[in-house]
């Protein structure tokens, strides 16, 4: 239900993830960091996909964060979503092999 409330607070915001004229990999300022409203609800919403281990959609939804916060964690959310396919692709390969030395 977080999930769905996030969703719905970025869709009502009118479409902040949808805005990437002022996309750039340079920091906020503090002042700007605390001040933007929109960052703060796409961090929301990256965190509701992050607790229900949904990687790629919660660094998705941080693809235009600009702070630290949510730069650290769309960050961390590629690389927890690495971890979680190397780790999937290990599971398969026994079979795979078992399959094609039987």
């Amino acid at each position: 239900s977080a999930k769905w409330a996030a969703e719905q607070l970025v869709g009502l915001a009118g479409g902040p993830l949808d805005d990437e004229a002022g996309t750039s990999d340079a920091p906020m300022s503090p002042a700007e960091e605390v001040g933007s409203r929109e960052e703060e609800d796409q961090l929301l919403l990256a965190k509701a996909y992050f607790d229900l281990n949904e990687f790629k959609r919660a660094a998705h939804a941080l693809r235009v964060a600009r702070g630290a916060s949510g730069r650290f964690l769309r960050w961390y959310s590629l690389f927890l979503a690495g971890q979680k396919r190397q780790a999937e692709e290990e599971a398969e390969e026994p079979s795979e092999w078992s399959a094609t030395h039987s």
